[in-house]
């Protein structure tokens, strides 16, 4: 036997108020996009304001009217009398129940001006409204958790890049080998004495330093050791961004910007192997 209009609606109903899936909630939040939170960062310069502006501006996102609302019907109440039955949420949090006396039971009701309208048991009406404030309590965590996302990332676009700290730098930046040199020193070239009534001889020695036998030795070392440090550390970022690219495409992601920021660390993942690769190959 095929349901009546009524008992659909009853079935429609139950099954939208169970639905606690993402998507089903999304489709009940006013001004939600399709990546959350946007991609907030710095706009042009305003000269109205000397400011620059965030772009998009921080919205606020609500709820529909409609899921702050449920309307029942005619519920059959234990003492035979049939009420209209409102359900509303009109502050945060709090259940307000309307009910509209009609003056007729179940047994009047087929001679009364709702003769065509179904009565909605008492105990369906109690698991209706069960139903409704789940949903209703699950909707505003979702719209205050993306809320408050939103309110981050704004606040993140408004500030300036952090500072990388000088001591953090100088343990990142890649330092030679810390060999020490030796030192080289003039040789002091005693000046040879004028003759008579002649030229001081020229000292060809004069402003030039003695070669040391050790110092091309240890500068071949130091400049060895600080290309090979240089090389591991190159070689481990390399295969860092590699593995992490090698997820991603596995994965993937729904965030445009992720998946942006992905596209391009792979192209130059591939440029710097192919570099790579031809420095092997030389």
């Amino acid at each position: 036997m095929a349901l009546t209009t009524d008992q659909s609606r009853l079935q429609r109903l139950r099954e939208e108020l169970n639905d606690l899936s993402i998507p089903s909630l999304d489709s009940k939040i006013i001004g939600i996009k399709p990546i959350e939170p946007p991609l907030y960062k710095l706009g042009a310069y305003d000269n109205k304001t000397n400011t620059i502006p965030i772009v998009p501006a921080l919205e606020t996102l609500t709820l529909t009217p409609s899921s702050t609302r449920l309307y029942i019907g005619l519920v059959l109440y234990a003492n035979d009398l049939v009420f209209i039955v409102d359900l509303s949420f009109r502050e945060k949090g709090k259940l307000t129940v309307s009910k509209r006396p009609t003056l007729i039971t179940s047994t009047t009701i087929s001679t009364s001006a709702f003769k065509d309208s179904a009565i909605v048991p008492g105990c369906i009406a109690f698991e209706l409204a069960a139903a409704f404030e789940k949903r209703y309590n699950a909707l505003i965590q979702r719209c205050d958790a993306l809320n408050r996302g939103r309110e981050d990332a704004f606040k993140r676009a408004k500030k300036p890049p952090k500072q990388v700290d000088q001591k953090l730098k100088e343990k990142l930046s890649l330092q030679p080998c810390d060999l020490p040199k030796p030192a080289t020193a003039t040789a002091a070239v005693p000046k040879a004495k004028a003759k008579a009534g002649g030229a001081t001889p020229q000292n060809v020695m004069a402003g030039k330093k003695r070669a040391h036998p050790d110092d091309d030795f240890a500068t071949q070392l130091s400049e060895t050791a600080a290309f090979m440090r240089k090389k591991v550390r190159f070689e481990a970022v390399l295969a860092e961004a590699k593995g992490a690219v090698a997820v991603f495409n596995a994965v993937g992601s729904p965030w445009m910007a992720l998946r942006e920021v992905m596209e391009r660390l792979e192209r130059s993942v591939k440029g710097l192997t192919e570099l790579e690769d031809g420095v092997k190959g030389e």
